[in-house]
């Protein structure tokens, strides 16, 4: 006889909540809103909000991570747990720097396949990134003064803030993602300290689940600052594009790093009026957006990364370009349908990778970005100067 099982609507509940985010985030992701409200790339879903699915995705990978005795501590435990680590791998690492730092520099060459020359890529791991220069504003700033030529236009400006929304999600989820230190370059890892493998993939899965389960904080001017940051600069002829980066332990200088290439294949998906681009970047580019792409860019990436499981990495750069430089409008209607999972949001999908197939070789693609500096100009950290625009 089979069996039957009886629960009370108490521990029922009780049941449910465990596999869900920290009850405040919960009600943010549900009604108060979060940095993506009403985004017009997020499919409709039955019940509930599709930020808080997403959210819960990204939730369950983490604690897939961690095993039954670390999971089980309270949120302060692991947040106590996760600077133990942070401590104990600066301590092993303050000799270590520059081998770890040329690790990071090779890893990332191996994940984008850089042609020699194309990109001045420089990595720094610190104790302290406070005092590092930090332009970033800490909330979207509204610009008062931008003068529109027509509706038509201002429509087509918000609809490129939407796109760049999603397109800063995609890059922090696959930069998290890409960030565990891959197979092939543990050993290296290994011969530097032993003991670094299990931190780094420790405090990763640490980072990684305090952020569903310990309360959101409010960004202020004060608080903006991070564990790591990346500087990525477009320049004018004849240079090279600069992508600098700093993290406190090695996972943040790697994940940083990457973040950083994904931000200059995204660049090209700006405005091509210095104006229009400026208003864009205000709007996305900031220290509450980099919190919400954190929790929601891992299971956006992952809804993404369904549609994509069958095309060769290698030209994933060129194939991300693509993508970023579509309109605005077009590119949200597109995100919907890979989101929600249909046929039609593969199929597009699809036809934009064929395209990047035929093109070029890969290396013809970094010659066509060195070419685009005159065209764009993007810093991810710091926001656009007139003088700085002046290259465009």
């Amino acid at each position: 006889m089979p069996k039957r099982i009886f629960i009370t609507e108490e521990a029922a509940n009780a049941l449910f909540a465990s596999n869900d985010v920290n009850a405040e985030l919960a009600k943010k992701l549900d009604s108060e809103g979060t940095f993506f409200k009403d985004s017009p790339a997020f499919p409709p879903v039955d019940g509930g909000s599709f930020e808080h699915s997403i959210a819960i995705l990204g939730y369950e990978a983490a604690k897939s991570s961690l095993d039954d005795d670390i999971l089980s501590l309270s949120v302060e435990e692991k947040k106590s747990l996760q600077s133990k680590i942070i401590a104990k791998c600066q301590s092993i690492e303050k000799d270590n720097h520059k081998a770890l730092e040329k690790v990071c520099f090779n890893i990332v060459n191996s994940l984008f396949n850089i042609p020699n020359g194309a990109i001045t890529f420089k990595c720094h791991l610190t104790n302290d990134v406070s005092g590092k220069e930090r332009d970033l504003q800490a909330t979207p700033q509204d610009n008062p003064n931008m003068k529109y030529s027509s509706i038509s236009e201002m429509k087509g400006l918000k609809w490129e803030v939407e796109k760049r929304k999603i397109l800063n999600a995609l890059t922090m989820g696959y930069s998290l993602k890409f960030s565990k230190v891959p197979k092939r370059f543990i050993g290296d890892i290994y011969e530097i300290n032993p003991e670094l493998p299990a931190l780094y993939k420790q405090f990763a899965a640490l980072n990684s689940i305090i952020l569903y389960e310990d309360v959101p904080h409010e960004i202020t001017e004060k608080n903006k600052y991070q564990s790591g940051m990346v500087d990525v600069r477009i320049t004018g002829v004849g240079k090279r594009t600069l992508i600098e980066s700093t993290g406190i332990i090695f996972p943040v200088l790697l994940c940083e790093s990457i973040r950083g290439f994904m931000e200059l294949f995204s660049s090209h998906g700006l405005p091509e009026i210095k104006e229009h681009a400026e208003f864009v970047l205000k709007k996305t580019d900031c220290v509450e957006g980099e919190m919400w792409n954190m929790i929601l860019g891992p299971g956006l990436w992952e809804k993404f990364s369904q549609s994509i499981e069958d095309m060769d990495l290698a030209y994933f750069p060129l194939f991300f370009t693509r993508l970023s430089e579509i309109d605005g409008e077009d590119f949200c209607e597109i995100m919907e349908e890979v989101f929600a999972g249909t046929q039609r949001g593969e199929d597009i999908l699809s036809d934009i990778y064929s395209e990047v197939t035929d093109e070029v070789d890969y290396d013809d693609f970094m010659d066509t970005i060195q070419m685009k500096n005159t065209e764009k100009n993007m810093i991810s950290e710091k926001y656009l100067k007139p003088e700085d625009l002046d290259t465009i």
